[in-house]
């Protein structure tokens, strides 16, 4: 009894081992197929995605650096000139320095000279410091007066101003 019992159960076992009927095992192969081509296809479409966006980023980056170093260079530009500009002022702020420091010394004596009957606009101040005994000749008008008379006239040449 033993003996048929376990020779039902190996033809049952042998039954379970038989392969699929011939319709089955060709579809399967394709199928598999099939699946291994589309994982191929999206790895390299996902290389190729990767690939592209870096290469957009590449150009942004590139694209941002360029206007970066423009705005450098123009902000570089204002900054050279509003240096000149500055040294200008500091320069014109320590000439008017002195000559307040020159109206306000009390050693400092001021003599307005008019000008002539021909020419009343030909005004020129000096300043006479009493302790040094220097002095400082404020002649603007004077001296354009002087130009234009000495280019009318021909004696004097303004290169010698």
């Amino acid at each position: 009894m033993k003996s048929k019992i376990w020779n039902r159960i190996q033809q049952e076992q042998v039954v379970e081992e038989v392969p699929p009927a011939l319709s089955a095992d060709i579809s399967e192969p394709k199928q598999h197929k099939e699946s291994i081509q589309q994982e191929k296809i999206q790895k390299n479409t996902s290389w190729k995605t990767y690939a592209i966006a870096a290469s957009v980023l590449f150009l942004v980056s590139v694209a941002g650096n360029v206007y970066w170093m423009n705005t450098q260079s123009d902000n570089q530009k204002e900054i050279a000139l509003m240096a000149a500009d500055k040294k200008q002022q500091d320069q014109a702020m320590e000439k008017m320095n002195r000559k307040i420091n020159m109206f306000s010394n009390p050693d400092m004596q001021m003599v307005i000279l008019k000008g002539v009957e021909k020419h009343t606009e030909a005004k020129a101040m000096v300043f006479w410091d009493k302790k040094t005994k220097e002095v400082y000749l404020n002649a603007e008008n004077f001296l354009k007066l002087l130009k234009e008379c000495s280019i009318s006239s021909g004696l004097l040449k303004t290169a010698s101003l």
